[in-house]
């Protein structure tokens, strides 16, 4: 049942409702209570102050037979008014008199049955009805809701019990202490409780319903995009990315939508390089077999004479090395892309791995009659970094500047610092490259039109490699570029610290140095080093 979103919704939806009626229901129950409470708590109070004073008139004319009848009628038309029972009650728990309504007169009965008769005098049975209002002080009141310990369980309903003590002074120097108790039956709480009881219950069942078809209507709205997704996605499962999802929305469904679509799109693109990936390792694996496999059948049948085996055989030999480039590259990028490329960071002078790699291309250069600018901010800059692998793109990319350059044009090199970086730039003013070819120079075996005309040995992973190499330096490669006015190639490098300062130290015979500063103290006299 709880196995689809629709299902959990309203279960939720439905818990959520049923919850918040018992809640609010509780609260109200306890707040109906309080306030009936203490309004009836207030009235007895009063009540009770009231009796006070016909039982001091009464003590003061006690011999006044009529000051007796006025405290028995107060009591008794008190009972009848305020729907209560009314006892006045000793110290010792004798009762003075009991009162009640006409309503209670049964339940009054049966309270006096559970008091002792002892000479013609009623005592409460139970001191803890009587003793806890005699603990307090002289006006403090004593106050709870319930049977009263037992006193009227048999009524069923709840009582509000209220006992107020009092004292009067006699002339003839004894106190008369006394307690007048009184209770009030709550049965309209009770019932008002049970209604209440009756109204929540149909609220919720109403509330229920509503929710269940709101909620069905809701559930299905918010579902059906999320429907959508899950039949997206086994479509796309089976190989074809060009199924999209045409949701509107702009909430988070929405937004799983879109990156849903952004996801496939880059899957599609992914299957179109991993297409192309492979049409082209086979095609540049193809094109130097078969130029092997010809010269070397020719040489075999003779088709080839021999004095121009030698010939056929050197270029044998240089497609056997662009086979082994290609597999190399390959390889490389394989490593970089997995991770498993690992860098050997060491500091290194970036000027010197320049200054080397435009040497080992003086020929080429020679042959184009090309200017080279360099420019450093100090001779000598250190980085820190894979020098092998800054080597490599250093050499590809100037490789590519002297290619696409044209015949008595200029190239520029340059080592700029930046804070805690290194930057390394190669520019040139040759075909440069198209605008809309800029984002694809970078993947593996793209060649643009130019660069199939220009470079018949090049695999196109150069470029690919050299990204990832900077990558994994977390750095960043740039480039810029205008057909027919040139490109510019930049990366960074961090910094590598400065070394400490070295000094040559004398000791047992030897002259040695350290990067550490000794005391003058022990190291005997400093030599400074042969010129």
């Amino acid at each position: 049942m709880f196995k689809t979103i629709f299902a959990k919704q309203i279960t939720v939806l439905i818990s959520v409702i049923l919850i918040a009626f018992v809640v609010e229901t509780s609260v109200f129950f306890v707040f109906l209570s309080d306030v009936v409470s203490n309004e009836k708590e207030t009235e007895l109070e009063y009540v009770a102050d009231q009796l006070d004073n016909f039982m001091r008139y009464y003590m003061a004319n006690s011999e006044n037979r009529m000051a007796a009848t006025q405290l028995r009628l107060a009591i008794e038309r008190t009972a009848e008014l305020y729907d209560s029972i009314i006892m006045v009650i000793y110290s010792d728990g004798r009762l003075i008199y009991p009162a009640s309504s006409g309503a209670l007169r049964d339940i009054l009965t049966n309270v006096l049955a559970q008091f002792t008769y002892d000479g013609g005098i009623l005592r409460i049975r139970d001191e803890r009805q009587y003793a806890r209002a005699f603990a307090l002080a002289e006006g403090e009141v004593s106050k709870d809701t319930g049977d009263f310990h037992g006193l009227f369980r048999e009524s069923g309903y709840p009582w509000l019990n209220l006992q107020k003590k009092f004292m009067i002074e006699s002339a003839d120097g004894l106190d008369f202490v006394y307690a007048i108790s009184m209770h009030a039956p709550m049965p309209f709480v009770q019932q008002a409780r049970l209604t209440m009881i009756g109204l929540v219950f149909q609220a919720a069942i109403a509330a229920t319903l509503i929710s269940v078809v709101i909620g069905f209507f809701f559930s299905r709205r918010l579902t059906r995009p999320i429907r959508l997704i899950n039949e997206a996605a086994r479509v796309i499962a089976n190989g074809n990315f060009s199924e999209r999802i045409r949701i509107e929305s702009k909430d988070e469904i929405g937004q799983l939508a879109g990156t849903f679509n952004h996801m496939v799109g880059e899957l599609e693109n992914l299957e179109v390089t991993r297409r192309e990936f492979i049409a082209n390792v086979s095609h540049e694996l193809r094109t130097p077999m078969t130029s092997i496999k010809g010269f070397v059948e020719g040489i075999l049948d003779g088709t080839i004479p021999r004095e121009n085996q030698d010939r056929y055989l050197r270029i044998v030999k240089d497609e056997t090395e662009r086979l082994n480039r290609l597999v190399n590259n390959l390889l490389d990028i394989a490593r970089l892309e997995s991770g498993e490329y690992r860098l050997n960071m060491t500091r290194f002078d970036v000027v010197e791995v320049t200054r080397r790699c435009v040497i080992s291309f003086a020929r080429l250069i020679e042959e184009k009659n090309l200017k080279i600018e360099a420019s450093f901010d100090r001779d000598e800059m250190y980085a820190e970094g894979d020098a092998d692998s800054i080597e490599r793109v250093i050499y590809n990319l100037f490789h590519n500047a002297i290619k696409f350059s044209n015949p008595d044009g200029g190239i520029r090199i340059a080592v700029r610092e930046d804070r805690e970086l290194l930057s390394v730039s190669v520019s040139d003013d040759g075909v440069g490259i198209a605008e809309d070819e800029l984002t694809k120079i970078w993947e593996r075996f793209y060649k643009s039109d130019k660069s199939r005309g220009q470079d018949k040995v090049g695999t196109g992973l150069g470029l690919s490699i050299i990204r990832n190499i900077i990558h994994e330096h977390k750095q960043k490669i740039n480039v810029f570029s205008k057909l027919g006015e040139g490109t510019t190639f930049e990366f960074t490098l961090k910094k590598a610290a400065d070394e400490p300062e070295k000094e040559w130290i004398y000791g047992g015979g030897v002259y040695f140095f350290t990067a550490e500063k000794v005391p003058k103290t022990r190291r005997g006299f400093r030599i400074p080093p042969d010129p």
